[in-house]
């Protein structure tokens, strides 16, 4: 089972994190949210489109671009592998924490997100977990 938890910021935005049940942090809100409930609801979005289809943005040969909602698997600047859960809307909802050194890893990673969303528990907190 997994866990959201999501916090106040300094600035007075909501952020959130799903943590697994070895309390590692899996995903984390992409964009501060204005408003408690619309924290709420990106956490609600993610375990609605957590079974949404991969695009590989690492292939050499493009595949084709998918509709959102979707998972975008990519390299960042140190050539190193995240993905993000785009919404049905377009927007990012969230980013994995850390980047991964396989691609293989990266996708156990979304795995992961979407077996810990099957069942979730959401804290409150007051202020960034550690």
């Amino acid at each position: 089972m997994g866990v959201f938890t999501y916090w106040k910021t300094d600035k007075g935005n909501f952020m959130f994190n799903l943590a697994a049940s070895n309390k590692q942090v899996l995903v984390v809100s992409s964009t501060p949210y204005a408003t408690k409930k619309g924290c709420l609801g990106g956490i609600e979005s993610i375990a609605r489109f957590a079974e949404s289809h991969i695009e590989d943005q690492t292939l050499v040969r493009k595949q084709e671009t998918l509709k959102a909602p979707k998972w975008e698997v990519y390299k960042d600047k140190a050539e190193k592998f995240r993905f993000r859960l785009i919404a049905n809307n377009g927007n990012n909802i969230a980013i994995a924490e850390d980047s991964y050194t396989t691609k293989a890893a990266c996708m156990n990673g979304i795995q992961s997100v979407r077996n810990h969303v099957k069942e979730y528990e959401v804290v409150e907190s007051d202020g960034k977990p550690k």
